[in-house]
Parts: structure tokens; C-alpha cells; sequence
């Protein structure tokens, strides 16, 4: 996760797939007296595997007297979403460490992404074969399911066609298995398997900052446009939720904090 400036820079460095965003990190003031929306960091990025990956940016939450960016909350990214005309879509992930189990083969560790379901869509990414995350997998109480990386496919799977529609525990969870990605496919960052983000009890406070979120910037729109309307975003959301957004708490070491 996106946790500052120079994380985003070795993740630059280090993986191809996340610098495939064409990475502009930007720093979103959202105290209602701190709405300036600032450039952090420009790199764009030419020869990309994805479409137009120049109007790919990552957008980090930034407490007023914090220089450092942060993630946001599911209700805080609904709001982002609703209000804002300049981006033609907006996604969130959250990668963490989990264990596959109960398909008859050895448990494993993976790196898994939970991701809003519009992800690989606003990245134009194919899958290998399978279909991709639909709204209704992200709904509370739908099927679990999930998308596995080309190197979990061939280790695991011994690149198994029927792989479609088996079973595997994820953290004690059975989920199961929708689509493969193509090979080298590892975003955000080295990333084995994805899974839908499913809104729950915590996930559903505004201070369980939790998701790193990208946007696909309309191609009619300037960077000094979208600033100013994410200003106001800003401004709103501080208005309305003074509790959680008139003073930012900031980005931390922890995977999420609670309200």
C-alpha cells in the first residue's frame, strides 16, 4: 500500500505492474481548512502495458499537518466515486498475506489483492481465461471467489484448464476459482491471487482506512481541473463527517484502523 512517497518510489523500482500505473501520486488534503490537492510525485511512464496508461494516478489521502499519504475507508471511496467527474472510474485495493488450503494440495502462503470489482476494467486487463470480478461478487453474503496469477496457476494448478470453478480455502474461507491472469500480471505489487472487496460490519466505518486507490483521469480533463474539483470533494466530505474528515488521522503502519 501506497504509505508514503518513498514507498511509492521503490514500488516504481521494483515492480513493473504497479509503475504500469504510470504512477502520479496525488496528496489529498481532506481537513475542512487543508483542501489543497497537491502533486506529490510526477512520473509518466511511456511503453506500458496497459491502455492509455498515461491517465493512470494514484490518489492518497493526506491529513492537513501530514506529509504522508494514506488509504481511505469503502464509504470514503463511494464518495470519491459519486462526486467526482474528472475520473472515469476509481478502484481500491488492499493486499495482505493469506493461506491457501482444502483443494487437496499442501497449504501455502500468498500475496492476495482484495479489489473493487471495476479494477481490471479501468486497467483494460484481459484475463488469460475466466471472467472477471462482476458487481455482484462484492455484495454481502455473494460466493466467494477469486482470480489467480499465471505462477500460482502453474505451481499449484500444474496449469490445469479445468482449474475454473474449483474450490480453495483462503484464510479458512472456500472460494472459488473464476479466472487466471496472463503471465507477469502481478499488480499491485507481487500480488498472487485476487479477491473482491465485500463490505462488512468494520469495512462499512469511515475510519477503517483501509484501500490504496487509483483513477483513470478523463482524457478531456487537466490535472489543474481535477484539483480543483477534488478540492470541493474535500471541503463536502469534511462538512459532513467532521468526525472523521475535518481532521484526517492519517496513514500508519496498520493494514486498517477502526472508527
Amino acid at each position: 500500500m501506497l504509505r508514503d512517497l518513498r514507498f511509492a518510489l521503490h514500488l516504481i523500482v521494483k515492480d513493473r505492474w504497479y509503475s504500469a500505473v504510470a504512477i502520479v501520486a496525488l496528496s489529498l488534503g481532506i481537513g475542512l481548512n487543508a483542501t489543497v490537492f497537491t502533486l506529490v510525485n510526477a512520473v509518466i511512464l511511456r511503453g506500458l502495458p496497459y491502455k492509455d496508461a498515461q491517465q493512470l494516478y494514484v490518489i492518497g489521502a493526506l491529513r492537513k499537518d501530514n506529509p504522508r499519504p494514506g488509504d481511505i475507508s469503502l464509504p470514503e471511496l463511494r464518495d470519491w466515486q459519486a462526486q467526482s467527474k474528472s475520473f472515469a472510474g476509481l478502484a481500491g485495493t488492499s493486499d495482505h498475506d493469506v493461506t491457501l488450503s482444502g483443494d487437496g494440495i499442501a497449504p501455502q502462503a500468498a500475496q492476495d489483492a482484495d479489489l473493487t470489482a471495476n479494477t481490471f476494467s479501468l486497467l483494460s486487463q484481459p484475463l488469460l481465461f475466466g471472467r472477471d470480478f462482476l458487481p455482484s461478487d462484492e455484495q454481502p453474503g455473494a460466493e466467494r471467489v477469486a482470480i489467480i496469477g499465471y505462477k500460482l496457476w502453474k505451481t499449484r494448478y500444474t496449469e490445469d484448464r479445468h482449474v475454473l470453478g474449483k474450490v480453495v480455502k483462503i484464510d479458512g474461507t472456500a472460494t472459488t476459482i473464476v479466472g487466471v491472469m496472463p503471465e507477469g500480471m502481478e499488480f499491485p505489487s507481487n500480488t498472487e491471487l485476487w479477491t473482491p472487496v465485500v463490505p462488512t460490519a468494520d469495512r462499512e466505518k469511515r475510519g477503517d482506512r483501509f484501500l490504496s486507490v487509483f483513477g483513470r483521469l478523463k482524457p478531456d480533463v487537466s490535472l489543474k481541473e481535477a484539483t480543483v474539483e477534488f478540492n470541493g470533494v474535500a471541503a463536502r466530505l469534511a462538512n459532513a463527517y467532521p468526525d472523521t474528515n475535518q481532521d484526517y488521522p492519517g496513514s500508519s503502519s496498520r493494514r486498517s484502523t477502526s472508527a
